[in-house]
């Protein structure tokens, strides 16, 4: 499969690869060359077909030199490798930027050798030279060559380790190392495929981890001075906050509650703000301040500002918002420590979930053969023990294997820092180093007797307190807690998220990371509890009881409306059945929040038999039949009246003087 290189200047500033995985010296062009089909070459049906038509020719002539006939074709609205890598070629043939295609197996080589150029029609094309030039001044050294396992090493040849756990070996040192090899930790290199970045810029993905609370949202990237993020925004087309202010229509809360409603009625979702609404309105409290902007999809998307003044109430600094709906990202904004965070949009959401939820299938089917691997190197004291040990806890315990910071309330309740209030006598919310699997230090281990404990502050402030109950990691742990003695701080697994990932993918055989592990989990647990348990039943007593109240205060006016109050009360009560009885103990486990438990860990098929029983008895119920025309119409009055009366009580009578 051919590669696309992107030039700037003559300098290569992008490897393109056809399964859109894009190496880089900056993320500039990221996001809208992995959004390829939001391009009018693809939206387009006249522009797409002329495309193709000029791809065709295009491989089919120089199907000798790229060593492969690359096709066209499309299924629906699913663009195939060829298309894709021959639009990127296409898009970026102007004054700034000028593209090259070649062969994948000649990427490897540039560096070792300078090629000649051609002298037939493919000199253009293939302009390898300044390609070599610039990779060779990237990499001054040898290049290393990378290996999957150390069965493919040569012979009496030093094994190289990179910071980020890839190994390899040079080629000029082949037969050069007596037996005993030595080992070197090396940075700043490329590494294999799947792992291999340019400059460290790949594109973000929506993963496990990415829960922040909210579905849909997460941190895109590392700490960048606001100057950039503006700038790179604005190249983006997207508009900050400031500017959408000026023009976006505005609505109520109270308004915006009966578009929600509205949108749960058609069936959009449960009634709360997580249903998407009518795009690009501002909703104002009653103070008259804008609080929320739907997006350019419908979302709701909170818009508190950044306070330098007063950090401590949190907020979004630089707020930008996307103007397309089909934009992978909706909104971007800065936290309190320069992070980019992005909203993602419910299509993307929704499609990375089904791919997420995929690969838990196929991890499942190759649990116990990591489990065996992780085994053998925890016992044999291999030198992938620190990452096989890892592997194993987070297996144990359902962790999460990295840290970072997190902003948390100052309460001094469940591990958090504090209490701590401002001036006004509120909790304050800072800032906080996080741990897990990866970085948790000798203070977090808990060992008494033959029990052992973790209990450290997890992300977004969450209190991890778990029992260890792997025999085989008990042991190891307890040896640790042993040899730290009374250093606090010493870490306890000594190795990055990275290098236990590569491990993961050699020992499993497949494409996965330690993140998965929570999902998979998460839904092994629920599948059991919904197996045992009867699935709860909706309360009659209690849909009664809600009806007739809202009947007794006049919110109800006819048979429709009768029929609406019943359709999300029913919606209502199966959502928070689901939380209450799955989400709430899978929760407990994972240390986190039922609902994010819920929207993101568990597999929505799980619950198929669930939502077809709640509907049986939702038909029941919204068959009932409302309380006559004429009484709901006095029922509307009397709520009128009281509601008059109490906005406008009658002024106390004066008593006469005597």
């Amino acid at each position: 499969m051919p590669a696309v290189l992107i030039y700037n200047q003559k300098n290569l500033e992008y490897v393109v690869l056809s399964n859109r995985r894009i190496f880089g010296t900056n993320k500039d062009l990221v996001e809208p060359i992995t959004a390829a089909e939001r391009h009018p070459l693809w939206t387009r049906p006249e522009l797409r077909k002329s495309l193709q038509r000029e791809g065709e020719r295009f491989f089919k002539t120089h199907e000798e030199k790229l060593g492969t006939s690359l096709n066209m074709n499309t299924d629906g609205d699913k663009m195939s490798p060829g298309f894709f890598l021959y639009l990127t070629f296409c898009r970026f043939q102007n004054q700034q930027y000028q593209a090259s295609i070649i062969p994948l197996s000649d990427l490897p080589s540039v560096v070792g050798k300078k090629l000649q150029k051609s002298d037939d029609n493919l000199a253009k094309l293939l302009a390898l030279e300044t390609a070599i030039e610039y990779l060779i001044k990237a990499n001054p050294q040898e290049q290393l060559e990378y290996i999957d396992s150390e069965s493919e090493l040569p012979k009496d040849t030093r094994l190289v380790r990179t910071k980020r756990g890839a190994i390899g070996y040079f080629p000029s040192e082949i037969g050069q190392h007596q037996p005993g090899r030595i080992e070197e930790d090396i940075g700043g290199k490329p590494e294999p495929d799947a792992e291999r970045e340019i400059s460290g810029i790949q594109a973000p993905e929506l993963d496990d981890d990415d829960d922040d609370e909210d579905e849909g949202q997460g941190i895109i990237g590392d700490k960048i001075d606001a100057k950039s993020f503006i700038k790179k925004m604005e190249d983006s087309q997207y508009r900050s906050l400031a500017d959408l202010l000026n023009e976006l229509p505005r609505i109520s809360v109270d308004e915006k509650k009966e578009l929600v409603r509205q949108a749960a009625l058609e069936g959009k979702g449960p009634q709360t703000d997580a249903v998407p609404i009518k795009p690009n309105i501002a909703v104002v409290n009653d103070e008259g301040r804008v609080v929320q902007i739907s997006t350019a999809d419908g979302q709701l998307q909170a818009v508190q500002e950044f306070d330098p003044e007063k950090p401590e109430r949190g907020g979004k600094r630089h707020l930008f918002f996307s103007t397309n709906a089909n934009d992978k990202i909706q909104v971007a904004w800065l936290d309190g420590l320069g992070r980019p965070h992005a909203g993602y949009s419910a299509k993307y959401t929704k499609s990375q979930a089904i791919k997420k939820f995929d690969k838990i299938k196929q991890l499942a089917k190759v649990i116990s053969k990591i489990e065996k691997q992780c085994k053998t190197d925890i016992t044999s004291n291999s030198k992938n023990k620190e990452a096989a040990l890892a592997i194993a806890l987070v297996h144990n315990t359902y962790r999460r294997i990295g840290s970072g910071s997190s902003k948390v309330t100052w309460d001094g309740e469940e591990g958090r820092p504090g209490p701590k209030k401002d001036k006004e006598g509120a909790f304050i919310r800072d800032y906080v180093d996080t741990f897990g699997v990866t970085s948790f230090q000798n203070q977090h281990l808990i060992v008494k007797g033959n029990k052992v404990h973790l209990n450290f502050l997890g992300k977004s402030g969450k209190l991890n307190y778990v029992e260890v109950t792997d025999s085989l990691v008990k042991k190891e742990l307890i040896a640790r807690k042993k040899a730290a003695g009374k250093d606090k701080t010493a870490v306890i697994i000594n190795i990055n998220p990275p290098a236990v990932n590569a491990y993961l993918k050699q020992a499993s055989g497949g494409d996965f990371s330690v993140k998965n592990f929570r999902t998979y989990h998460a839904t092994r647990l629920a599948a059991d509890l919904i197996a045992k348990t009867k699935t709860p039943k909706l309360n009659r007593v209690k849909f009664d009881g809600f009806m007739k109240r809202r009947v007794t205060a006049g919110k109800i006016k006819d048979a429709t409306q009768w029929k609406e109050e019943a359709f999300l009360w029913v919606l209502k009560e199966r959502n928070k059945l689901k939380l209450d009885v799955i989400g709430e103990p899978i929760s407990n486990k994972l240390s986190n929040t039922k609902a994010v438990c819920i929207a993101q860990y568990i597999d929505p098929q799980l619950f198929k038999n669930w939502d077809f029983s709640f509907d049986g008895e939702a038909d029941g119920m919204l068959r009932s039949r409302p309380p006559a025309a004429n009484k709901l119409k006095d029922a509307v009055k009397k709520a009128a009246a009281a509601a008059k009366k109490v906005k406008n009580p009658p002024k106390a009578k004066r008593k006469k003087k005597t």
